[in-house]
């Protein structure tokens, strides 16, 4: 009788590419460069059998930017540290962006996300801190987890979105065209709502529970950026406070024009 030998077929390990500015050897950027990596992300991944991949570990002959575009459309997964707005770092992100397949975003807490992704899930983390590293590293991976769990094929992107309305306002059928415009409404306010986050943030104002504190007035955040949206005030960029703009189109409280 023959005897049956088991094959055990070994598991093909999933891959993650990890973008971030890693700078030269002992400068401060490949120091936080080797942090994320050795106690944030490679964790994460190993939970979730991915190994991780960053531009200056391939060890293949070749030109290295050719290798890193092939790694940043091939990986299952990749992840991306906005640390210092890198312009490399934006660039591989929108190559990644392009393919549809899954990626997590990473930003420090002292940096505000800049416009074209500020709708975009993001983990905000300060690395000097081990409670906001602990917390980066929970909500990393839920992340991960969400995605292994989601057998989508696409992902949704800022260009993927793009192209999508497009494609549906170039449709004949009313209703795709009827969604669209619905679409790009729901896409226009939510990056008002991103702009005057963003300019409260770079003012230093603070919220307050379900409360914005803006110049000592205590005001619902909710009041505050319906009235901003339904135009019934305006954001004046001279002082930074929300007014309702006199008749001349002046802020009451400074006096600048407001455009």
């Amino acid at each position: 009788m023959k005897k049956l030998s088991k094959v055990v077929k070994k598991k093909e390990e999933k891959t993650c590419f990890i973008i971030c500015p890693i700078g030269k050897d002992n400068s401060p950027e490949r120091k936080r460069a080797n942090d994320l990596l050795d106690f944030i992300i490679s964790p994460c991944l190993k939970e979730f059998g991915y190994m991780p991949i960053r531009a200056d570990l391939i060890s293949k002959s070749g030109m290295i930017t050719s290798q890193i575009i092939r790694h940043v459309i091939e990986s299952d997964l990749a992840i991306a540290d906005l640390y210092k707005y890198n312009p490399n770092v934006f660039y591989e992100l929108a190559i990644r962006h392009v393919t549809r397949k899954p990626y997590i975003q990473l930003m420090s807490k002292d940096q505000i996300l800049p416009f074209d992704i500020a709708d975009v899930r993001t983990i905000m983390f300060d690395i000097e801190d081990l409670r906001s590293v602990e917390k980066a590293k929970k909500y990393l991976k839920k992340h991960i987890e969400s995605i292994v769990k989601d057998k989508s094929s696409e992902v949704e992107t800022p260009i993927s979105r793009v192209i999508d309305l497009k494609t549906l306002l170039e449709s004949k059928d009313p209703q795709k065209q009827d969604f669209a415009n619905l679409m790009e409404m729901i896409y226009s306010i939510n990056s008002q709502l991103k702009d005057i986050q963003n300019n409260i943030s770079s003012e230093k104002r603070v919220y307050e529970g379900s409360r914005m504190t803006l110049s000592g007035v205590d005001t619902p955040v909710s009041q505050v950026l319906q009235d901003y949206i339904l135009g019934k005030t305006q954001l004046c960029s001279n002082c930074g406070l929300f007014v309702t703009r006199t008749a001349d189109g002046n802020c009451p409280k400074c006096r600048s024009m407001i455009k």
